[in-house]
């Protein structure tokens, strides 16, 4: 998770912030229809959010969802292979898919 200026945390609970900019999930088999539907369906409610990065572990993809200024219409990048570079919108870096990868077995 990413904050971009003062940290907020949830007035409903103590362990949450309310004001990320970007989130990043590491999906599993188990996980990946929950992560890209119900869970983001939620993300998209909190408003500071600009920024949706999930991370495959058995394969080398990533997408970014992510919206442009104030308004509620996501687009997405996908990006397959060890020879792509992630542009996260939000935050103005590169970050190399085999850095990301680095030492990890795909089994």
């Amino acid at each position: 998770m990413v904050i971009c200026g003062e940290l907020k945390k949830s007035t409903e609970t103590q362990e949450a912030i309310s004001n990320p900019t970007l989130i990043v999930e590491v999906l599993s088999k188990s996980t990946i229809e929950y992560d890209k539907g119900d869970k983001f369906y939620f993300y998209r409610l909190i408003p500071s959010l600009q920024e949706y990065v999930l991370i495959e572990q058995d394969r080398h993809v990533v997408e970014v969802y992510y919206k442009k200024s104030k308004n509620d219409l996501w687009s997405i990048l996908r990006y397959e292979g060890m020879g792509q570079t992630i542009l996260p919108q939000s935050l103005g870096v590169k970050i190399n898919m085999a850095d990301l990868y680095f030492d990890i077995e795909m089994g």
